[in-house]
């Protein structure tokens, strides 16, 4: 098993081998990374620790938190809900008395009865829009308010 050295056939095909030769570039590639070390170096730590995936993932993070944090702030005045309708309070005596038949669109063949059920109609939709929590009505209500 053990062969010497200048009898073994891998080491006679070694010797036989073309030399390596560097590249005529070795010398400038050398000298470029050299600079390249002393130039990482003499950065700050910070610079080399925000790099452009890390500040842009920061800058996301902070946009959804202001976005958070504004939502947090506008649900939390009073009398600000969402879902609470505004109503504005208008005095009795600015709004005109008027018929069901002034209300009614022209041309419209509908009769007086005919006519305040679609009011009665709407006004009931309207209640069922104004709900905040779906849990208090029945499967008729939802079924109008869907369909």
């Amino acid at each position: 098993m053990n062969i010497p050295e200048d009898q073994d056939p891998a080491w006679k095909l070694l010797l036989k081998a073309p030399k390596p030769e560097p590249s005529p570039f070795f010398a400038r590639n050398a000298v470029r990374e050299a600079r390249n070390l002393g130039e990482q170096r003499t950065r700050s730590a910070l610079i080399q620790f925000f790099t452009l995936p890390r500040l842009a993932f920061a800058t996301a993070c902070l946009v959804a938190v202001i976005i958070a944090a504004g939502a947090l702030f506008t649900a939390s005045q009073p009398g600000s809900s969402s879902h609470s309708p505004i109503v504005a309070a208008i005095p009795a005596e600015a709004v005109p008395e008027a018929t069901l038949l002034d209300l009614a669109p022209e041309g419209a063949d509908l009769t007086v009865e005919e006519f305040q059920e679609e009011v009665e109609m709407i006004d009931y939709m309207d209640g069922l829009l104004a709900v905040q929590d779906i849990d208090v009505l029945d499967d008729e209500d939802l079924a109008n308010l869907l369909f």
